[in-house]
């Protein structure tokens, strides 16, 4: 995660954060956290991930991400933070 708007802005305002990912008529999971966040991290977070097999989400049609957070201070300001995920996908081709 990193924060893209405001460019002095850093993730000092959390605590704690958890990513949970779900998909109709599936339970939500835990694929993502840092529940130890320092208090002057800079304006890059790294979470550490879930050793859960997460295919069955990631196949379907639609799945969502949901992130809970714990915040120590108060932000007056608007933060824009890109998130990107990378998932490892051992997949077998049919008929090869």
């Amino acid at each position: 995660m990193t924060i893209t708007d405001p460019a002095e802005a850093d993730f000092s305002f959390l605590k704690s954060m958890e990513i949970y990912i779900g998909a109709e008529n599936m339970d939500e999971v835990l694929a993502a956290w840092n529940n130890n966040i320092d208090e002057s991290p800079g304006g890059t977070l790294d979470l550490e991930t879930s050793n859960e097999n997460l295919m069955d989400y990631i196949v379907e049609d639609d799945f969502y991400l949901r992130i809970t957070t714990v915040t120590d201070e108060l932000i007056l300001t608007d933060h824009d933070i890109e998130v990107s995920a990378e998932f490892f996908v051992d997949a077998k081709i049919l008929g090869i």
